[in-house]
């Protein structure tokens, strides 16, 4: 029995961290490659060891995991959902600030009248 082990940087794989919730996660192709290839090597020396008549090969393919979309996210426009909140938002924290601005000066005056 041989074992292995593979350690690569990860900078260097296919990031899922900005992808969108509906799209299939990023699979690492070179990687897949390199494992297959290691495999075969250890098929070949194992087989030469053995005398075996022929030299086992694995052939590999493969897909994306089958997806299912949300029914959650099917339809949804966060635009029409939640634009109008920065509406409102914008303006109103322009008003808070200028409000915050007018009473510290009316404090600032009545401190000097005193």
């Amino acid at each position: 029995m041989i074992a292995y082990y593979m350690l690569y940087n990860i900078s260097h794989a296919p990031s899922n961290m900005y992808t969108a919730v509906d799209k299939p996660m990023e699979i690492d192709l070179n990687m897949l490659a390199l494992k297959v290839a290691l495999d075969n090597a250890v098929l070949q020396l194992k087989a030469e060891e053995t005398n075996l008549g022929y030299i086992p090969r694995i052939n590999q393919t493969y897909q994306h995991y089958p997806y299912v979309p949300d029914r959650i996210f099917r339809n949804i426009d966060p635009v029409c959902m939640y634009g109008s909140l920065y509406l409102v938002v914008v303006p109103l924290s322009v008003f808070m600030v200028i409000f915050e601005e007018l009473m510290r000066e009316k404090v600032d005056n009545l401190r000097r009248g005193m």
